[in-house]
């Protein structure tokens, strides 16, 4: 369990280095793949562990349920950090304007990437929720100040425009789960938390026929 968080933690601070190396080299290949890559790993890495959490509830070893329990906190935290150190290398990087249909982040790895960093807020939906909520109210905010500022540039709005369209396509993504089926279903850690807040009231998850 230790060497597990730890090994977390690492790459938690790897995917930080990429983010911070990809502002300064916004067109290398080699490090938007290296991006992808790390986030690919940490999916596997939270549909892993959510399967060794499903397995530990029936398990009689309870020292065995309290480490995967322990391992549990530290990958929600981490999973939130990471979140939130992608999401604030997106807005810097439409802020330098290099968020543009041409580049290799907009181009081959925009989508690919928003699902798997929508998948990593649902492993901590709570906190993760109440930052897309600060971004976009922010964001909404200083739009509407630049449409009033006389001497707001094009590029400026865009620049917000671009910002509210992220945050709105990661919450859509985060809060629903296409799948297989025709119509997307609210993915189970969202559903947890309405029945966490809502005494008496708990809603089913369809199942597909």
């Amino acid at each position: 369990s230790s060497k597990c968080s730890e090994h977390c933690r690492l790459l938690s601070e790897l995917t930080t280095c990429t983010t911070n190396y990809l502002l300064r080299e916004p067109d290398s290949e080699q490090l938007v793949q290296c991006l992808d890559f790390l986030l690919d790993l940490w999916v596997s890495l939270v549909t892993n562990h959510q399967a060794s959490l499903s397995f530990s509830k029936f398990s009689p070893n309870a020292e065995a349920a309290a480490q995967v329990a322990q391992t549990t906190a530290t990958l929600q935290q981490l999973a939130t950090s990471v979140f939130k150190s992608y999401m604030e290398f997106k807005f810097k990087e439409m802020g330098a304007g290099d968020d543009d249909d041409d580049s290799w982040h907009a181009r081959d790895y925009h989508w690919s990437q928003l699902e798997n960093i929508a998948l990593l807020g649902r492993e901590n939906p709570i906190p993760t929720l109440s930052l897309l909520n600060g971004w976009l109210d922010s964001n909404i905010t200083q739009y509407k100040q630049a449409c009033q500022a006389p001497n707001a540039s094009c590029e400026t709005l865009q620049g917000y425009q671009d910002a509210i369209l992220l945050i709105l396509q990661v919450s859509a993504s985060l809060l629903t789960d296409a799948g297989d089926s025709e119509i997307p279903l609210i993915p189970d850690p969202i559903i947890n938390i309405y029945n966490n807040t809502v005494p008496g009231q708990q809603v089913q998850k369809p199942t597909n026929e």
